[in-house]
């Protein structure tokens, strides 16, 4: 049985790296231990966003049209910004709103 969860854990982080892989990231092992798979996983294109962005601007959401957006670091002033609050709120969408309840609602994979 510990043979199957094994191979099981193994397959899974695989297939995983592919996806992430796939999608862009880069995957870079730390760990790599029978049932004990430690990566650090990047994207370099977020790296790339987080160095361009004014460190004043940390923490605040940017919207377009009532949107929330990845702002373009070259036209910050295009966007309304939201700084968060402590007991603040959460500008909310439809689309927020079922992301949400889809989460929430979902059951437990065995």
């Amino acid at each position: 049985m510990f043979h199957d969860r094994e191979e099981r854990v193994a397959a899974t982080v695989l297939n995983d790296t592919q996806a992430l892989t796939t999608a862009g990231y880069a995957v870079s092992w730390l760990r790599q231990l029978p049932l004990i798979y430690t990566a650090e996983v990047a994207l370099d294109q977020a790296e790339a966003f987080v160095a361009r962005m004014p460190t004043d601007k940390l923490g605040l959401l940017f919207l377009e049209a009532g949107e929330v957006v990845q702002p373009d670091p070259d036209r910050l002033d295009a966007y309304q910004t939201h700084a968060g609050h402590r007991r603040g709120q959460w500008p909310s969408s439809p689309e927020i709103s079922a992301a949400m309840f889809e989460r929430y609602n979902k059951k437990p994979s065995p």
